[in-house]
């Protein structure tokens, strides 16, 4: 039986999560423009990595899968305005491996990071998403708006949902 583990990345193992994430934007984001691509490389680049992975307000979650990264969730907290003490939180990727999906692994990454943005005072939660919309409903997020093919002619999807 495969062993799944979820849980704060450790510094070292960004290389890995850059690897992952470079691959993943080839493979699975592909829709995306090839010069879009490269700006998110180049905005995720190996040292602004390790730099978010140091960075308190930055989460980064891994899903290892038999001891190997397979999936991430990269997330940041934000205060919504300096004279609030409520938290909103966004999550900017959660990737799963094409080999591992399809078992409830993708679910189970959404709440180790919600329950990990909770804990830190984070009382809503955003997401852009481009074809996933259906997915996040399930887990409880709701549309907010569509932005009309924001990026790379693809329309997106804002969500959110309440932590609290």
């Amino acid at each position: 039986m495969s062993q799944v583990k979820i849980r704060k990345i450790p510094v070292r193992h960004v290389s890995n999560l850059h690897k992952l994430f470079s691959d993943a934007l080839v493979t699975d984001f592909n829709y995306f423009s090839s010069g879009y691509r490269q700006q998110v490389l180049d905005s995720n680049n190996l040292f602004k990595m390790y730099a978010g992975a140091l960075n308190p307000s930055r989460l980064y979650i891994g899903l290892y899968y038999d001891n190997k990264l397979a999936g991430y969730s990269l997330s940041s907290i934000q205060s919504q305005n300096k004279n609030s003490l409520n938290k909103k939180g966004f999550l900017y990727w959660l990737f799963v491996h094409p080999d591992i999906r399809e078992k409830k692994l993708g679910k189970k990454l959404l709440m180790h990071t919600e329950e990990n943005l909770k804990k830190r005072g984070v009382d809503t939660i955003s997401l852009v998403t481009h074809n996933q919309q259906k997915f996040y409903e399930h887990q409880d997020y709701v549309l907010d708006k569509i932005l009309p093919e924001l990026v790379a002619d693809v329309d997106m999807y804002m969500m959110n949902k309440s932590l609290v």
